[in-house]
């Protein structure tokens, strides 16, 4: 896996956190 993919994988699971739980994202 490169950094580029995790990069991307992670922003789109922050996404998805911060719209379940705006907590989560500060």
């Amino acid at each position: 896996m490169t950094t580029a993919i995790a990069r991307e994988l992670f922003g789109y699971a922050w996404d998805i956190a911060r719209r379940v739980s705006p907590a989560i994202a500060g």
